[in-house]
């Protein structure tokens, strides 16, 4: 139903009043287009520094971790490094002993070599020398070699196994190889002159 101050309005008049609403529809849709965009504008900064808040969260937490498996990385290293310091400082500090396989391994090769005498020289006052030269002392005998124990060094500066002997059927260099296929660490050997008598020794010095 058409309001009669509509039906009595000219054209003129109608299209004036036509164009004011449109005028008022088009105003109100401008200013839905401006906050429209206002607002997706405000949400698409917000949306930035979000997500660059985030990245930065992001970098922090690797560079963090990163920070913490150095360490973590440079603590193991020292752990390895500690560690072996301390296998060092306890290999210079522990006597020296022959293990069960070693013994049975030189016994068996002084076994194969010709019954001889020989003169077992260890440090005076050095428990460790006097030790480590009574395992040796056993295995000669149990092998059937004459072994005359010697109280004979007096000096700590001798260091190691020495096998030292003269003679032309001296058996230096025998057993200094039975002493190396047993794993025992030879210092060092000498052999005299072959006119001089027969005759070999060993010399426990101090732990090197």
């Amino acid at each position: 139903m058409i309001p009669k101050k509509i039906k009595s309005m000219t054209y003129d008049e109608l299209s004036d009043w036509l164009r004011v609403i449109a005028a008022i529809i088009g105003f109100f849709t401008f200013v839905a287009l401006i906050a429209t965009t206002w607002v997706t504008i405000k949400a698409n900064k917000e949306k930035e520094v979000k997500n660059k808040e985030q990245q930065e969260r992001i970098e922090k937490l690797k560079n963090d971790t990163a920070k913490l498996e150095k360490e973590i990385t440079e603590a193991k290293t020292k752990q390895i490094e500690a560690e072996k310091a301390l296998l060092e400082l306890q290999n210079r500090i522990s006597p020296r002993s022959l293990t069960q396989e070693q013994q049975t391994k030189l016994l068996a090769a002084l076994k194969t070599l010709p019954k001889d005498s020989i003169d077992i020289h260890f440090i005076s006052g050095n428990e460790e020398s006097i030790q480590y030269a009574e395992q040796f002392i056993r295995v000669f005998k149990d092998a059937g070699w004459q072994v005359q124990p010697k109280a004979a060094i007096t000096s700590f500066s001798v260091l190691g196994l020495h096998i030292i002997g003269s003679g032309s059927d001296s058996p230096v260099m025998s057993l200094t190889q039975a002493f190396k296929d047993c794993g025992i660490q030879i210092n060092g050997n000498e052999s005299f002159p072959p006119d001089l008598p027969n005759s070999v020794s060993l010399t426990v010095g101090a732990k090197p």
